[in-house]
């Protein structure tokens, strides 16, 4: 849990959307693991989405 806290390390680019996306100090991400859940649900993107 605490790596998903204010990871302003993680960065998600979705080209396909024209998107770059940065957790800010204080976030808090639905999951820490950058990946492509294809065709599973981004979650990273559901953060994003909901902030």
């Amino acid at each position: 849990m605490l790596r998903a806290i204010s990871a302003t390390q993680i960065i998600k680019d979705r080209p396909g959307f024209g998107q770059r996306i940065i957790p800010q100090l204080g976030s808090v991400l639905a999951s820490p693991i950058p990946a492509s859940y294809d065709p599973d649900p981004d979650y990273f993107f559901h953060w994003f989405r909901d902030s």
